[in-house]
């Protein structure tokens, strides 16, 4: 994994050569975390680049810029080319090798024959080849478009790089943000687009030819020419034995480094699978757990566990606490923007943030890793989203009614750029002669790129590692799709092909665990909990630095109801949590393509890493984790706390203790006081009248001769499900407060305001 830039200048810079150096340095500057290893410029006044070093392979020898024998052609790789070792075989008797670097098979490669090589390599790639002769630079994009590659024409030439936040630092840059394509779902998102107007994307399988006379296109790989090609017939365990055979030659490939390396097992069937495959080589490789509430109720964290235990390997769990990771990650405003910058998006998604804490462990944890496999990949062409535990089907062909042919419908909605708003009314029929799931298949190339492999890239480039993805060799893939549509149904219902593969490789693992997405449970409370308290870490620098501002992109006072919504829990607070934060990313990503701050949001600080599981804490770990999450925040003695507008307390006509709250005409949540006559139902029977409407937090524990702690567990339940809000004591109020004037009713009869409401 590495990183390059630069421009592309044809009759003449308006840059001189000192102007030149200070944008290529900073262009390398803003995607140094690609490279720590080594910074390389070239500049002939026509072509200026520069290249970031992660050294991987031939550490001493690998240093990039390439050039060939004659010096007349140089390139630049970012990524990994698995069969080097053959190709330089090939190449030896006719080209002369200055390295050991898989890098350089690529641009002997080209020299023997031209644009015809990159169908020839293995792995994962974004390229530049410069032909100083013909004045021609070509750019390349591996085959499922694993490794990034940005391109932005200019009047006279163009800027190109691994990331957009390269392209930001070049002062002709666009810095617009592209609207019309910032809501749109990854797998109908346009491959060549991104975010910022007048910037794309070199797509999967393409390659590009800039010269003088212009830019022209060409696509040297694509999905569609392997579709239903069934070169085994209708033979399913020949495909089935091929696909574990090619898996285990694949993973063996994607071990090549001379560094060290990790592995993320989730604990899920991919992950697993990977793990067997490598425990029969390296055994040492350590594994990493994202530890969180949610995939420990589902099951995953406890399959890994088991997972690595048996294979031998060491296993690295990473406590992700819900309470506390907030302060574990020193979470504020600066951090959520370097996310953002990290991201070179307008989006958020709360695992990005997980898988960046995870890189940074296992860097910290690990320090001579600089490679990390990851099992991403293996669902999109195996019907790996056929029965997930959120949304489990009947059979095959339920899944494709309800799930593909809705995909398929949007997508062609998209495509006709037909309104968002009425994309879920479409009539969900299947059109033109590939079957549906073939067609699913062509949506998810466009989805990887958008999604998946974008955010794998940047977590894990941002903190010096490569991400590498054997579910996503391009072999695999193509032999998924070859796949008749015949043998759908056998070989992808329930993603039974790759089971069939972790039965062969791991036998007598449960390979019917159930599919589950990343953090995914029955119960993912811990998340929208989480959630709420990192919104809690950011909003007001955010109101400061982004809202309230003459620069502002949205309006404060429309926002700021957002703001009220989403962190005072009110009945709206899950929808205005997700508006919420695409105004703050989209605020963010908007400042930063206009300022271009490379060195501000670079450097992640001295935040400290998160802790690990050790095998002490499991029992403890077990009993924390089992209870409902609740929202928490800190009571001060000298708050009012009130019902808010819309909320009641109703109790039933008989006294059970029992305590229903209604927010807005819905039943937002119950509680059962642990006695008749306690502190409990005396607080919930007062609160909302009129003798208490001036208690302070103080005077309640004054009444009830308890410690804050105590009452503070109960006013965040009640916090949590939106029923009550807190006040500022007004500066009339006397410091003595209004216990001595209020009279607090102790239970007793019904009244006509708690009448039983029906739930």
């Amino acid at each position: 994994m590495c990183g390059f830039a630069g421009f592309l200048s044809f009759g003449g810079s308006s840059l001189d050569a000192a102007q030149r150096q200070q944008v290529l340095a900073s262009m390398g500057a803003a995607i140094a975390h690609r490279g720590p290893d080594d910074a390389q410029y070239y500049d002939d006044g026509t072509l200026a680049l520069v290249f970031r070093r992660l050294s991987i392979i031939d550490i001493e020898g690998g240093r990039q810029p390439l050039f060939n024998e004659s010096g007349d052609l140089l390139a630049v790789v970012n990524g990994e080319i698995y069969n080097h070792n053959e190709l330089r075989a090939q190449l030896q008797p006719r080209h002369t090798f200055a390295s050991r670097s898989d890098s350089e098979t690529a641009l002997h490669a080209y020299e023997e024959w031209g644009p015809s090589s990159f169908a020839r390599l293995t792995g994962m790639f974004a390229l530049g080849l410069w032909d100083v002769r013909a004045q021609r630079l070509t750019l390349a994009r591996d085959r499922l478009g694993i490794k990034p590659l940005y391109l932005c024409r200019l009047p006279s030439g163009v800027l190109f790089g691994s990331e957009l936040k390269a392209l930001l630092a070049h002062p002709q840059c666009p810095r617009s943000i592209a609207w019309s394509f910032v809501d749109r779902p990854a797998t109908h998102q346009n491959p060549h687009y991104s975010y910022v107007e007048g910037v794309e994307l070199v797509a999967g399988g393409e390659v590009v030819e800039i010269d003088a006379h212009g830019l022209k296109r060409h696509r040297y790989w694509q999905l569609a020419d392997h579709l239903a090609t069934a070169p085994f017939g209708d033979d399913a365990q020949r495909y089935a034995d091929t696909y574990a055979e090619l898996l285990g030659q694949v993973t063996a490939e994607h071990l090549q480094r001379d560094v060290g390396a990790a592995l993320h097992l989730s604990g899920g069937v991919d992950s697993s699978l990977l793990a067997a495959i490598i425990a029969r080589t390296e055994r040492d490789l350590p594994c990493l757990t994202v530890v969180e509430r949610s995939n420990h109720l589902g099951g995953d964290v406890e399959a890994a566990r088991q997972v690595a235990a048996r294979l031998g390997m060491p296993w690295c769990p990473v406590r992700f606490d819900y309470r506390q990771i907030a302060d574990d990650m020193a979470f504020g405003l600066s951090h959520f923007e370097r996310l953002v910058w990290m991201m070179d998006s307008p989006r958020f998604n709360l695992e990005w943030a997980f898988k960046n804490e995870l890189h940074r462990l296992s860097k910290a944890r690990y320090p001579g890793t600089k490679v990390v496999l990851l099992g991403q990949g293996a669902d999109e062409f195996a019907g790996g989203y056929s029965n997930p535990l959120h949304a489990q089907r009947a059979d095959w062909l339920d899944y494709l009614r309800r799930d593909v042919a809705s995909h398929l419908a949007v997508n062609r909605a998209a495509q006709q750029q037909m309104p968002a708003e009425l994309w879920g009314l479409l009539n969900g029929r299947t059109q033109g002669k590939l079957s549906p799931y073939h067609q699913m298949m062509l949506l998810m190339v466009p989805q990887l790129q958008h999604h998946n492999l974008w955010h794998e890239d940047r977590t894990s480039a941002w903190n010096g590692l490569e991400a590498r993805v054997p579910f996503l060799d391009h072999r695999l893939v193509e032999l998924l799709a070859s796949v008749p549509a015949a043998l759908h149904e056998e070989l992808f219902w329930d993603k039974a092909i790759v089971r069939r593969a972790l039965e062969r490789y791991l036998p007598n693992h449960p390979v019917r665990q159930p599919k589950l997405a990343f953090l995914d449970s029955h119960d993912n409370d811990s998340q929208e909990v989480l959630m709420h308290n990192l919104l809690g870490g950011i909003v007001g620098e955010f109101r400061d630095k982004y809202l309230h501002d003459d620069r502002s992109l949205f309006q404060a006072d429309k926002v700021e109801v957002l703001i009220e919504q989403a962190i005072g829990r009110g009945p709206q607070s899950r929808e205005a949590t997700t508006r919420l934060m695409r105004c703050i990313t989209l605020a963010i990503f908007e400042r930063q393509c206009a300022e271009s701050q490379t060195e501000m949001h670079r450097s992640s600080g001295h935040a400290p890493v998160l802790d690990v599981v050790g095998d002490a804490d499991w029992a403890e770990w077990d009993a924390a984790m089992a209870p409902k999450p609740k929202c928490t925040r800190a009571w001060e003695i000298d708050e009012r706390v009130m019902l808010r507008d819309g909320a009641r307390v109703l109790t039933p006509v008989h006294e059970t203790g029992h305590f229903c709250f209604v927010v807005s005409g819905s039943v937002a949540g119950e509680i059962n006081s642990p006695a008749r006559g306690s502190w409990v139902s005396t607080f919930l029977r007062n609160i909302g009248t009129a003798p208490v409407k001036d208690f302070t937090v103080g005077d309640w524990l004054d009444e009830f001769d308890i410690e804050l702690d105590q009452f503070a567990e109960l006013l965040n339940v009640l916090h949590h499900q939106g029923v009550l809000k807190s006040v500022p004591v007004t500066p009339a109020r006397t410091a003595t407060g209004s216990t001595g004037s209020a009279q607090v009713r102790e239970p007793g009869p019904p009244t006509a305001r708690t009448t039983q409401t029906t739930r």
